[in-house]
């Protein structure tokens, strides 16, 4: 089970629900930065206005990838806590 917490209020999650909902958004953040990356490399600057619209996506990238990164790391803490999970319950067993 893995614990949610939304407006101070605490809600248990299905860890399988919550695992499929982090690979969604995964898939979704990897659309977005390559669509963030094709913006930022395609076309030529011819002035000031389609800069800042280029800065605008190098921006929108920076942030996606941080929250990818996160989801990446997250997806990481949950298989090292599996593996313990299992290496508790061999622990168990021998007992």
């Amino acid at each position: 089970m893995v614990y949610k917490m939304e407006n101070e209020k605490v809600e248990v999650v299905d860890r399988e629900d919550f695992r499929r909902s982090r690979e969604v958004a995964l898939r979704k953040l990897e659309t977005a930065m390559e669509e963030a990356h094709r913006k930022i490399e395609s076309g030529r600057v011819r002035d000031k206005e389609k800069e800042k619209v280029r800065c605008k996506w190098i921006m929108t990238l920076s942030r996606v990838c941080s929250v990818y990164r996160l989801l990446l790391q997250e997806r990481e803490m949950d298989e090292i806590w599996e593996q313990i999970d299992e290496l508790e319950d061999e622990l168990t067993m021998e007992d």
